[in-house]
């Protein structure tokens, strides 16, 4: 499985925590959320849909709203 699908799944799922190394660890789920959603954007398959560096800097910053990004896997046309 590919580290970006894998991570799109739990993150559509609700499972951010399966996503970090130790689960006993305090995590701040609200920034790994964050985290998760600005590396889903920036590996689109699509250039087009990646974020500008200066918005990159600005949802990682949180002071910008980060929309759901779209599924990182690989669209094949028909």
């Amino acid at each position: 499985m590919i580290l970006s699908s894998w991570a799109y799944k739990c993150f559509k799922a609700g499972k951010l925590y399966k996503l970090v190394e130790d689960d006993e660890q305090n995590v701040d789920l609200k920034t790994l959320e964050r985290m998760v959603k600005v590396g889903l954007w920036c590996v689109q398959d699509d250039p087009a849909l990646r974020p500008l560096m200066k918005n990159v800097i600005l949802m990682l910053e949180g002071t910008t709203d980060i929309p759901v990004p779209p599924s990182p896997e690989l669209r094949q046309a028909c």
